[in-house]
Order: C-alpha cells, then sequence, then structure tokens
C-alpha cells in the first residue's frame, strides 16, 4: 500500500486514497481540479459551436460538422485533463 506524507502535521501514514488526514483531519483531493474540468469541456464545445456556424449552409452542413468536431475534441481533452493531473493530490486545511 503507497502511504503520503500530511504537509500540515507532517504524518507520513496517510493511505493514498483516504478522504481525510488521520492526524490533523485536512481534507485531501485526488485528480483533476474542478476549473480544469471545465475548461476540458467549454473549449472544445466553443470550437465545435465556431466550426459549425462556419461551414453553415444552406444544405444544413452546420451540424454534422458541430458533432464530427465537437465530440473528438472533447475526448482528447477529457483524456489530457486525466493524464495531467492523474498524480495530483492536495491537502486541504480549514482553519476557523
Amino acid at each position: 500500500m503507497h502511504f503520503l506524507t500530511c504537509p500540515h502535521c507532517l504524518k507520513d501514514d496517510v493511505p493514498y486514497g483516504a478522504k481525510v488526514c488521520r492526524g490533523c483531519y485536512a481534507q485531501i483531493e485526488y485528480g483533476s481540479p474542478s476549473f480544469a474540468l471545465a475548461l476540458a469541456i467549454a473549449l472544445p464545445l466553443f470550437a465545435a459551436w465556431h466550426a459549425g456556424a462556419y461551414a453553415d449552409h444552406p444544405l444544413g452542413t452546420g451540424l454534422p460538422v458541430m458533432a464530427a468536431t465537437g465530440i473528438p475534441l472533447l475526448i482528447i481533452s477529457l483524456y489530457a485533463c486525466k493524464r495531467l493531473f492523474a498524480k495530483r493530490v492536495i491537502f486541504r486545511r480549514r482553519y476557523r
């Protein structure tokens, strides 16, 4: 089993996957932060919307272009976000 060291209380037997530090009760977060996930979703949708607007034609080719652009970009951005933040571990302590 892999253990972490809390930067607040320096307790070195916090198991990986724990939600709280056993020593100081700091909350532990893993993986992608919420702003990165929001960007990973918003930017491909924005790019797909612009691609669809650019390709808009009387024959109605805008929607297929949006789908063909947006879905792969969304998959790639979510995968990149997961890979970039795979080893991210943050200890958050709330002071009163």
